[in-house]
């Protein structure tokens, strides 16, 4: 849900997913700038703002593809290579093709929803917390110790 998936930190960019009857993927939109306010969550869609209540799906870039991903996202991909050759800091955010694909009819995506708790790293300020769970879900089982096995 959006309102598990904030930086106390800073705004985020996530890409809030509606889901049809069947539970199937409807449509995604990007939203940046999301952080927690008065009474909700507010961000900005295209430059214009919005408010969100924070029990919304949110995807959080973790899909699974057949094969038919290449044909789908190559022609999108090769035309925002040459669009932002020369830009280091350029995105072609995967949910934006993924919401063109489902709009034009030409996907379907089924959604699986995770009721874990999701921390992350966005901002610099953040990576106390990401260490500290990081602790406490080794101490408690959930992640191997040592993290990373030894390489040989």
């Amino acid at each position: 849900r959006l309102r598990d998936t904030l930086s106390r930190h800073g705004g985020v960019t996530r890409a809030v997913c509606r889901l049809g009857a069947d539970g199937a993927l409807e449509s995604l939109a990007e939203v940046e700038g999301l952080e927690s306010a008065r009474g909700g969550i507010t961000g900005r869609k295209g430059g214009a703002p919005v408010r969100l209540a924070g029990d919304e799906l949110v995807s959080m870039n973790l899909w699974g593809f057949t094969p038919a991903v290449f044909d789908l996202l190559g022609a999108r991909f090769d035309a925002f290579r040459r669009a932002h050759a020369g830009d280091p800091d350029a995105e072609c955010p995967l949910p934006e093709a993924i919401a063109e694909a489902l709009a034009a009819g030409r996907a379907t995506v089924r959604v699986l929803e995770s009721p874990d708790a999701w921390f992350g790293l966005t901002h610099a300020a953040d990576l106390e917390a990401v260490r500290q769970e990081i602790r406490l879900r080794i101490e408690r089982g959930v992640y191997p110790d040592p993290l990373l096995p030894e390489r040989r």
